[in-house]
């Protein structure tokens, strides 16, 4: 992370040499149209406790952005020019009032970190962090800009934005990748979740009650920004980087999952990507299920001065992929499951599986997901409940080698899980008695954004 961050004092001398917010055309001698370039022009950036300088700044636009300037550190002068393009981050407290750069440095001294102007601060800043690719020295360097220096800003990033050709899950990783400090992440893009009845083991997530969850996360929605102090929901959850998973079960009569990503952005911020899943288990008489349900997921930060959480994105947990769910009966009993139903709303359903696990009439069960390979079934949500022969000798006779439904499954294949109060996959059989030695399991994969 940071060896060193240097903080520049703001610019107070700046020229804007044009601040219209399209191109101006204007006729030259011989009636021909000139383009007239838009630039900022900034004098000069100064750190606090060093003489390491930026000077001479010039912020010019054409269909790409160029900034250049000369940068001062230790006496010893550098080149500095830098390319790329601004985009809107129309997203979470940030809407309209933040743009993002995609940007690198021909000066193989520096490394291009984040680039970015910020209006939700007293005035627009724009920030350039950049790192001595010798020394591994982090600089950040700020200065105010004029809000019709912004606006200027802006309307190219929406311009920029509208030429992208891009999927809407690839953009919103583009866009997190660029407002984050774009610091090497070696952990995995994916966590793999299995959980059962039988599950005892604890996993490392910060303990939370439902109800302190669901009551942060409707305020997080609710005012996109607050004081995490008046919540019983700990630093942790923040500050403990990587992947982290909990799931609770008999939770208020609801149980539940939840998975978050945490990564430090720069000095004082941390970014967290959490994934809360309700996990609802049915079990009366002959009827039982199983179900995951999306229930929110957001990307906030968290400023380790102000002691303040924010939305960063709204809406944008992990998607849940790979899922796989079971329901299986106790070898040594005579039950059988005589129907199995999968019901959900997912993303690219059609490849959704419903398959059944067939064990020798009193075997023993290895390995349960093993045996999850008979009579598999094709886009099972749209085809409805299927029926199956309903007594012990019917699930021989049909089966053979005295083989007998011990086991239902359902699996997503392609179809994911990835928007609230919409998205879930459920479960569900008929046993042909008392259902109280039914087992439950799921498995699933999510992704992070950050």
């Amino acid at each position: 992370m940071y060896k060193k961050i240097i903080s520049l004092v703001l610019v107070v001398s700046m020229l804007m040499i044009s601040t219209v917010t399209s191109f101006a055309m204007e006729p030259d001698r011989d009636g021909e149209f000139l383009t007239q370039q838009k630039s900022i022009y900034i004098n000069e950036m100064k750190d606090i406790s060093t003489e390491n300088k930026f000077k001479e700044v010039n912020v010019s636009f054409d269909t790409n952005v160029n900034i250049n300037g000369n940068l001062i550190i230790n006496d010893t002068k550098y080149e500095l020019q830098l390319n790329g393009l601004f985009y809107p981050f129309n997203e979470g407290v940030y809407n309209k009032n933040l743009v993002v750069g995609d940007f690198s440095s021909s000066s193989p001294d520096f490394r291009v970190i984040n680039v970015k102007v910020d209006t939700s601060v007293s005035e627009p800043t724009l920030i350039i962090v950049l790192m001595e690719t010798l020394t591994g020295n982090y600089f950040e360097l700020k200065s105010n800009i004029t809000n019709k220096e912004f606006e200027m800003i802006y309307n190219q990033s929406e311009t920029n934005l509208k030429e992208v050709s891009i999927s809407e899950n690839d953009l919103d990783k583009k866009l997190l990748s660029l407002y984050k400090y774009d610091i090497e992440d070696n952990q995995p893009e994916t966590l793999n979740i299995e959980y059962s009845s039988n599950t005892v083991r604890l996993m490392s997530a910060p303990r939370m009650s439902r109800s302190d969850l669901t009551a942060f996360l409707t305020a997080m929605n609710k005012y996109g920004e607050v004081k995490l102090s008046d919540y019983d929901i700990p630093t942790s959850l923040f500050t403990d980087t990587g992947w982290d998973h909990y799931h609770y079960t008999n939770e208020e009569n609801n149980p539940f999952a939840y998975s978050v990503y945490a990564s430090k952005n720069g000095s004082d911020e941390y970014l967290a990507q959490i994934t809360m899943l309700d996990t609802t288990v049915h079990d009366e008489d002959e009827n039982v299920s199983v179900q995951l349900e999306y229930y929110d997921g957001m990307v906030m930060s968290y400023n380790i001065y102000t002691k303040k959480a924010k939305v960063i994105y709204y809406g944008l947990g992990g998607n849940v992929s790979n899922i796989k769910l079971a329901l299986y009966l106790k070898a040594s009993n005579d039950n059988i499951f005589t129907s199995r139903c999968l019901n959900g709303s997912l993303k690219s359903q059609s490849s959704v599986k419903g398959l059944i696990g067939l064990l020798p009439h009193g075997g023993t069960v290895l390995t349960l997901w093993d045996y999850a390979n008979d009579e598999c079934i094709t886009n099972a949500i749209t085809q409805g409940k299927k029926d199956f022969p309903d007594t012990i000798q019917m699930q021989k006779d049909k089966y053979g080698d005295e083989n007998i439904i011990k086991a239902i499954y359902g699996e997503s294949g392609k179809a994911y899980m990835s928007r609230k109060d919409v998205h879930y996959f459920q479960l569900e059989g008929e046993v042909n008695n008392s259902s109280n030695n039914v087992d439950w399991s799921y498995k699933y994969q999510i992704s992070k954004h950050l």
